[in-house]
């Protein structure tokens, strides 16, 4: 919450003579201290014994003293450049000593280890970075694509800073736990007792095994088709699809952005921990309800179909290409107008990844981190990386929520910082 104040201070700084005007003063450009910072919803009283500013924000305490350079930030004595001046009735600081009130409020909060001598510069992505606090801990809450695009590296500069202000890195889920095996090896098998037999007709089989056969699937790894999971084969050859146009889209898909923060945490040798079981991620997205499993299969694209979905998609923007496109250059609301006009269909499979896969998947990341806020004792800040739609999908409309929109409900604001 301190965040979003002080950064609406800083702006309103820069720009407030479009708004009020700003006096040119031979010290420097002043600009009117109540109205800099009652913009930024903070309180400001006049003390007429000693001539004196208090000012209240987002819980910090700053006091100027007029015709002086002496101020207190929370209690820390502050020497200003330049005196606080009274004109026409106003109290005036310099941008210059402004910006050195903001500074040192930050290095106040932040805390007292920061990683690496030197911030990157010269980074764009900010991956619809926020800002929680609770008590005394702190979660910075970072969007990822889950991909890379060689030049992405470094990220923004608010992110490479939060990053080196984090105690702990979080992350969706272990794709290293030897658990992803196992629950992998269930999934691509139908659940037990259950055959095609079972969920299709005869005649949907054979479209269905008719299908699989136009990617040049050997017959006779079809033995165990009765058995085998169609949602599980839909995904594997989409998957494989994807990957094989990533390379014509120079994407990397080793050098993911969640790579690239996790590299990092392990070079600082800091923990890293994880919001989601991988039995639960496994199973949200190849084992849905059996309704879903026989619509997958009854709605099984041969190849050349396929090939055409994804050629229209990629005309329309909505392929891997596309998404990187809006990511890299930060235009989340088109990112968040793809979420809408390809999860609002009431189709029964779209419906069940709109409400499970990410929904579901949202609101449990959101109590994951509010519980990692109320449980850790000592003051500790997190960096948590999560899809990027996990945090921007709210704004697509009612039928979409999303992390912030989750701690919104339980009372606490994530700040963007983006």
């Amino acid at each position: 919450m301190r965040k979003k104040a002080l950064t609406m201070v800083l702006i309103l700084s820069m720009v407030f003579s479009a708004a009020v005007g700003v006096y040119a003063a031979p010290q420097g450009e002043r600009v009117p201290i109540r109205a800099t910072f009652e913009e930024a919803a903070a309180q400001v009283n006049w003390s007429g014994t000693d001539r004196s500013i208090h000012i209240t924000l987002e819980g910090n305490s700053i006091v100027f003293f007029t015709g002086s350079t002496n101020a207190f930030v929370n209690g820390q004595p502050i020497t200003l450049q330049d005196s606080i001046i009274i004109i026409q009735g106003r109290a005036f600081i310099t941008t210059s000593d402004l910006f050195t009130i903001i500074q040192t409020i930050e290095a106040q909060a932040a805390p007292s280890h920061v990683h690496g001598a030197e911030v990157p510069q010269g980074g764009v992505i900010t991956g619809a970075l926020h800002r929680i606090e609770y008590g005394g801990n702190v979660v910075y809450l970072f969007g990822s694509m889950h991909a890379g695009r060689y030049g992405w590296f470094p990220l923004a500069y608010s992110v490479e800073s939060a990053m080196r202000r984090a105690d702990i890195f979080a992350f969706e889920a272990d794709l290293s736990d030897p658990a992803m095996l196992e629950a992998m090896a269930a999934a691509t098998f139908l659940p037990d007792g259950v055959t095609l037999d079972d969920l299709l007709t005869p005649e949907e089989v054979e479209a269905y095994i008719s299908a699989l056969l136009s990617f040049g699937i050997p017959e006779e790894s079809l033995v165990d088709i009765q058995r085998e999971n169609p949602v599980f084969l839909s995904l594997l050859i989409t998957q494989l699809f994807l990957l094989e146009a990533a390379d014509n889209l120079e994407m990397d898909t080793t050098q993911t952005v969640d790579f690239y923060v996790m590299s990092f945490a392990e070079a600082q040798n800091l923990p890293i921990i994880f919001l989601e079981p991988v039995e639960q991620q496994i199973r949200l997205l190849y084992l849905p309800p059996n309704d879903v499993i026989a619509h997958v299969a009854r709605n099984f694209p041969t190849l050349d179909e396929l090939l055409r979905e994804l050629t229209e998609a990629a005309e329309l923007g909505y392929d891997l290409n596309g998404m990187a496109a809006m990511y890299e250059i930060n235009d989340l609301a088109a990112l968040t107008n793809l979420t809408a006009l390809t999860l609002a269909s009431e189709d029964i499979l779209i419906k069940y990844h709109r409400d499970m896969l990410y929904n579901f998947r949202s609101t449990y990341y959101a109590n994951e981190i509010l519980r990692l806020l109320r449980e850790t004792q000592e003051p500790t800040t997190f960096f948590v990386t999560v899809g990027v739609s996990h945090i921007i999908r709210s704004w697509a409309g009612e039928a979409f929520t999303d992390i912030v929109a989750q701690l919104a409900l339980r009372g606490v604001e994530a700040v963007p910082l983006f």
